[in-house]
């Protein structure tokens, strides 16, 4: 299994933070069921709406009551939530 270590720039999003997180992540052996990457606003999330929308990539809203995300499986299968 592994996570393309520049998945946040095949979305549009560059923060260097995401990508060292994403490459931590795909150093996992197994076992990685979901990971969630936490934005500042809710425009920083429509913003990956939109882009998800723009390269017509499936995903699924989600409303927790208190946060909105939105959530779908990278190229690994694995479970990507942006909350």
């Amino acid at each position: 299994m592994r996570i393309p270590s520049n998945l946040g720039q095949k979305l549009g999003h560059c923060s260097s933070s995401m990508n060292q997180q994403l490459s931590l992540i795909s150093r996992a052996k197994n076992g990685l069921h979901h990971f969630v990457i936490h934005v500042p606003t809710e425009a920083e999330l429509a913003s990956v709406i939109n882009r998800l929308n723009e390269r017509e990539y499936p995903y699924s809203p989600v409303d927790h009551a208190m946060s909105k995300a939105v959530t779908f499986e990278d190229l690994n299968g694995i479970t990507v939530q942006y909350t």
